[in-house]
C-alpha cells in the first residue's frame, strides 16, 4: 500500500496543544483492501484497490498524485483503473497521461547501484469533498530472499479511516508466522485448493492529532507483521550467505586498507581509520534495505565509484577490515524513529538499515553517519533491537544497541560576558562537546558555508528572541579524529536600561544549537501528550560570567536552585566573583530509555519548566550611590 508521508517534522519544533476534536485530517481512507496471491517460490501478485476522501485543501496536495513504488529487476506494477469522482458526483477517468513512469529520487542519486522507479498517478479535478479510486496490481517476479514471502503492513492512528482489510493466499507447503496488534481476523477458507487464507480487518477510525516529535506511528498504531521465514536466525543466514561473499578483498582493496593505515599499528586505531575514510569518502546514498534490494555491491566496486547505500558501506568497510584481519559484521537495524520489533523474522519494515559491529570491542559504528565519531551512534539508533549476523563466536544474534549516558554524551559552555556602560552586552562562549551531542552539532552546522558565519549567528539570536548580532568560529566538522568544539561572539546593543534599578537575564544559549535552552526549547511545552516521544540521557554544563561595569553593583541574586527527577536532576548556583557575577548550571538525564512513553512525559514537562524558570531569573542591579 504506498501513500505519500504526510507530515514531515524538520527540526527543532515547540509543541503547541492541539485538541483532538477540532482535528481535521486532509482526507480519509474510505476503503482500502490489499490481496497477496503468493507463489511456491515466494514470489507474489498484491492487488490494491483504495478509495479516499478530500476533506481539505492540504488533502488536494496529499492526493494529486499517488506514487507506487516497486524494483523493475523484481517487480512490474499495472495500473487497472483510476478516476476521480467530484464533488459534484462527476466521474473523471486518468488518462494514459495522467500515469507516469519516473526514476525514484533514490534511484536518480545512484543510477548504477538502484532500480527503483515510481509510477505515478496524477488525479484531476481534485478539491474538498472530492473522491480518487486507484486499483493497481504489483507483482514480485522474484523475492528478495529466495522462497520467502514477507511483509509488514500498519494503520495510522494520524488517518482517518472507514475501512481497511488484509487478505493473504499462501500455498500449503510454506509455512506462515504471525503477529497482529489491534487488528481483527486471522485463518479462513481458503480461496483454492493447495492453498491456506488469511483475512485481517481494521474498522473506523477517527484520526487523531499528529504530536511533533512522535516516534514512528508504526509503534502505537494497528499492525500486522506476516513471514515465511522460522526466524531471525535464519534471516541472519540468508542475509549473511549472499552479503559477505561482496566483501571479498581484492588486491586493489588491500592496498587501499594499507595506504589508508600506513604507519598505524594498533588494531583499534586501524579500525578507526578505515572508518574515518570510509564515512569521509563513499558518498551515502538513503536507498532504504528492501527498496534497493538486499544484495550489496562488489566492496571494490563501491570504493572506486566513491558512493553507494548503507548496505554498500557495510561491505566497503567489511573487506577494508579483513584486509587489516580485524573481524567485523554486518547489522540490520530500523533507522527510523521506531523500537518496535515484531517477534515475527520480517526482513523489511522491521529493518531499512545496516551498519557495522566490531566483536574484538563490542562496538558498533555507522558510516554513513557522516559527522559521527567512531563508535558514536545518531540517536535514532541508540537501544534499538538489532539483528548481528555474527556475535563474534560465529552465531547471528538480536542484540541492543547502546543508549546514551551522562559519561560518554556531554554538552559544556563556557561563556564571558560584558555588560558595557550603555546596557550593551557583549562577549562569547566557548563550546565543548562529547558523544551524540557533538554529532547533533557537527550535522546541524554542516549547513553554514564558510562567510555566512555571522548571518548563521544572528539567525539564532533571533530564534532565541534576541536582537543584536554574532558569529561562529566552527572548526573541521569533517575531522573525526577529535572531539567537536566551535566558539561564538555575540553583541546585544542596549540590552538593559542602566539609569536605574534593572534586572538582567543571562542570554544563555542564543548562539549555541546545542544545550540548555535548546533542550528547553525542544522538550515539554505541552503538560500531557498520546504517543510516545524520544529522549536522550546526557550531561549538560553551563557557565556564564558576567562582568559588571564600574558604577554598576549586584542589589540580589536568584537563589541556587536544585530539582530532583526520576529522570535525573538539574541545579544551578549564582555568586559573586569580584566586580562580576557568576552562574552554574548543570542537568543530567540518566538510565532513561530512548523513547518515552507517554505516562511519564509529565516528569519531562516538569524538568523542563525548572530549567526554563532559571533559565529566566533576574540579577537585580542598581546603579552605585555616588557621593
Amino acid at each position: 500500500m504506498d501513500r505519500k508521508c504526510l507530515f514531515f517534522l524538520v527540526g527543532v519544533l515547540l509543541a503547541l496543544p492541539v485538541v483532538a476534536a477540532n482535528f481535521t485530517p486532509s482526507y480519509t481512507v474510505l476503503r482500502s483492501v490489499a490481496v497477496y496471491d503468493v507463489k511456491p517460490g515466494g514470489g507474489y501478485t498484491e492487488d490494491v484497490t483504495e478509495d479516499l476522501r478530500v476533506n481539505t485543501q492540504g488533502g488536494v496536495d496529499d492526493l494529486s498524485q499517488y506514487p507506487i513504488q516497486f524494483s523493475s529487476s523484481l517487480q512490474s506494477v499495472e495500473v487497472l483503473s483510476a478516476y476521480t469522482v467530484s464533488a459534484a458526483g462527476k466521474k473523471i477517468p486518468v488518462g494514459k497521461d495522467g500515469i507516469l513512469l519516473q526514476q525514484s529520487s533514490e534511484s536518480a542519486d545512484a543510477p548504477m547501484f538502484d532500480d527503483s522507479k515510481v509510477l505515478n498517478v496524477i488525479f484531476p479535478a481534485l478539491s474538498a469533498g472530492a473522491q480518487i479510486h486507484v486499483h493497481f496490481r504489483r507483482v514480485a517476479h522474484e523475492p528478495l530472499f529466495p522462497g520467502v514471502f514477507s511483509m509488514q503492513e500498519f494503520y495510522s492512528r494520524n488517518e482517518a479511516r472507514e475501512s481497511s482489510d488484509l487478505y493473504v493466499h499462501l500455498p500449503r507447503g510454506m509455512k506462515l508466522d504471525v503477529e497482529t496488534i489491534d487488528v481483527q481476523g486471522g485463518e479462513i477458507a481458503p480461496i483454492r485448493a493447495g492453498y491456506r487464507s488469511w483475512h485481517w480487518h481494521v474498522g473506523r477510525n477517527v484520526a487523531e492529532a499528529p504530536e511533533s516529535d512522535a516516534i514512528s506511528e508504526v509503534d502505537f498504531s494497528p499492525r500486522i507483521a506476516i513471514s515465511t521465514l522460522s526466524g531471525y536466525d535464519e534471516l541472519a543466514r540468508d542475509y549473511a550467505a549472499r552479503a559477505n561473499p561482496k566483501a571479498a578483498v581484492t588486491p586493489y582493496l588491500r592496498q587501499l586498507a594499507n595506504d589508508i593505515t600506513r604507519g598505524i599499528s594498533d588494531p583499534r586505531a586501524q579500525a578507526e581509520a578505515l572508518y574515518r575514510w570510509v564515512s569521509n569518502n563513499i558518498r551515502y546514498v538513503a536507498i532504504y534495505f528492501g527498496v534497493g534490494g538486499v544484495v550489496p555491491h562488489d566492496a571494490e566496486t563501491v570504493a572506486r565509484a566513491l558512493y553507494g547505500d548503507c548496505k554498500d558501506h557495510v561491505t566497503l568497510y567489511q573487506a577494508l577490515l579483513e584486509a587489516k584481519n580485524i573481524k567485523s559484521s554486518p547489522v540490520l537495524i530500523n533507522a527510523d524513529q521506531g523500537w518496535w520489533l515484531s517477534r515475527v523474522a520480517v526482513p523489511t519494515g522491521a529493518f531499512n538499515h545496516a551498519i557495522t559491529y566490531l566483536p574484538q570491542w563490542n562496538l558498533f559504528v555507522d558510516t554513513t553517519a557522516q559527522f559521527a565519531p567512531f563508535g558514536i551512534l545518531p540517536d535514532t539508533e541508540a537501544g534499538k533491537t538489532a539483528l548481528v549476523m555474527d556475535d563474534g563466536k560465529g552465531s547471528p544474534q538480536l542484540m541492543t544497541l547502546p543508549i546514551s549516558t551522562p559519561e560518554q554524551d556531554q554538552v559544556k559552555i563556557d561563556s564571558q560576558l560584558s555588560l558595557l556602560p550603555d546596557g550593551s552586552i557583549k562577549g562569547g562562549s566557548v563550546i565543548r562537546l562529547k558523544g551524540v551531542y557533538d554529532f547533533m552539532a557537527r550535522a546541524a552546522l554542516s549547513g553554514v558555508s564558510p562567510g555566512t558565519e555571522s548571518d548563521a549567528a544572528g539567525k539564532m539570536l533571533a530564534n532565541r528572541g534576541l536582537q543584536g548580532s554574532g558569529t561562529l568560529m566552527l572548526g573541521d566538522m569533517y575531522d573525526l579524529t577529535k572531539s567537536f568544539g566551535y566558539q561564538s561572539a555575540l553583541t546585544l546593543p542596549e540590552y538593559v536600561d542602566l539609569s536605574g534599578p534593572t534586572a538582567v537575564v543571562l542570554p544563555t544559549g542564543g548562539d549555541t544549537v546545542v544545550g540548555l535552552a535548546s533542550f528547553v526549547s525542544w522538550g515539554g511545552a505541552q503538560p500531557t501528550r498520546r504517543t510516545p516521544t524520544m529522549l536522550d540521557n546526557g550531561y549538560y554544563q553551563e557557565t556564564v560570567t558576567l562582568q559588571l561595569p564600574a558604577g554598576i553593583d549586584v542589589l540580589a541574586l536568584p537563589r541556587a536552585t536544585r530539582t530532583e527527577s526520576p529522570l535525573g536532576y538539574y541545579e544551578s548556583a549564582y555568586r559573586r566573583v569580584g566586580h562580576a557575577v557568576e552562574v552554574r548550571r548543570e542537568l543530567v538525564l540518566k538510565d532513561n530509555a530512548p523513547v518515552l512513553a507517554p505516562e511519564r512525559y509529565p516528569l519531562l514537562n516538569q524538568l523542563v519548566h525548572a530549567v526554563a524558570r532559571d533559565l529566566r531569573a533576574q540579577i537585580l542591579l542598581q546603579p552605585t550611590r555616588q557621593p
